[in-house]
């Protein structure tokens, strides 16, 4: 018999998420280690990836929120009929990996809706040849180099 009393998690944010089918990860099976190219950005991961971080981000922070504590390991009792000591661990965040992130919109939006603002994390240009038509950009993010054919 335990002597802890452990109040049970409810999600309100976080659901389960539902098994693939044989046949689908047959599908992605020779494109986990590809890099994606999405209109010019280049994303390292496929966005399966980064919708699977972004929902154990939104997990972690709503047992957070609810002071979940993670039972690492539980108290046994020891032939000589001592007790070992139940290890414990607060689940929290570490927000200053998530600096840009907008950590406070995770819990209440679907990926899609934050990917839409937070896809420029994750993403690289391609290069690319400019047309005489071009403009260069005043993007501090970008440089524009010019090379002898």
């Amino acid at each position: 018999m335990s002597r802890h009393t452990e109040k049970p998690v409810k999600l309100v944010y976080s659901h389960p998420i539902k098994q693939r089918k044989e046949y689908v990860k047959d599908v992605y099976k020779d494109k986990i280690f590809q890099s994606k190219v999405i209109e010019g950005e280049v994303l390292e991961k496929t966005i399966h990836s980064y919708r699977m971080w972004f929902l154990f981000l939104k997990l972690g922070l709503e047992l957070e929120k609810q002071r979940t504590e993670l039972v690492m390991k539980e108290s046994v009792r020891l032939g000589n009929g001592t007790r070992t000591k139940r290890v414990t661990h607060n689940i929290r965040v570490n927000r200053s990996k998530y600096y840009d992130w907008d950590l406070n919109s995770v819990l209440t939006s679907s990926f899609d809706d934050w990917w839409k603002d937070h896809r420029y994390l994750f993403v690289d240009q391609v290069s690319k040849v400019m047309k005489s038509t071009d403009r260069i950009s005043s993007d501090p993010d970008q440089i524009t180099i010019q090379f002898d054919k």
